[in-house]
């Protein structure tokens, strides 16, 4: 292993023990009834979800569910420090989930604060959802250090 491979996954693991962090803690978050109510607005607002999500669950139930989801991605990435394989289904895991959550931005209403124009968004939930460009950043860059184990036998 030269050095630039040292470095390369020596930072990789930071990263993905900071994913994970984020992931778990946001994944028992959504266990209590602020974290439950926080999502609400932008599950009701969301193409992708608002027409199943709270039909078939209740408030709390969908967003147990979703931190319950937020919580084995932030186990695989851990696992994904010695296991490549499952660091790139974490990782994808992320991309799906930031793709989502970014995807907020063009349907929630208050993400442009009244009187405004783009491109000023408000702290919430403007910010709140921009910071999750980066989160998929580092998803991707997750993924990508890891895909290679599915690849790697393949002649």
């Amino acid at each position: 292993m030269n050095h630039n491979t040292k470095v390369d996954d020596s930072a990789n693991k930071v990263l993905i023990v900071a994913l994970a962090i984020i992931f778990i803690w946001f994944g028992v978050g959504k266990f209590t009834v602020w974290g439950a109510s926080a999502i609400e607005g932008l599950v009701n607002n969301s193409p992708l979800l608002s027409w199943w999500a709270y039909s078939i669950f209740d408030v709390g139930t969908f967003a147990a569910l979703l931190g319950t989801l937020e919580i084995v991605i932030g186990l695989l990435l851990l696992a994904g420090l010695v296991n490549f394989k499952l660091r790139a289904i974490a990782g994808l895991g992320g991309i799906v989930t930031f793709l989502i959550t970014l995807s907020f931005m063009l349907t929630t209403p208050g993400i442009v604060p009244e009187g405004a124009s783009f491109p000023i968004i408000s702290d919430m939930p403007g910010e709140f959802l921009l910071k999750d460009l980066v989160l998929l950043a580092v998803s991707y860059v997750i993924f990508t250090s890891g895909r290679h184990a599915f690849t790697a036998n393949r002649a």
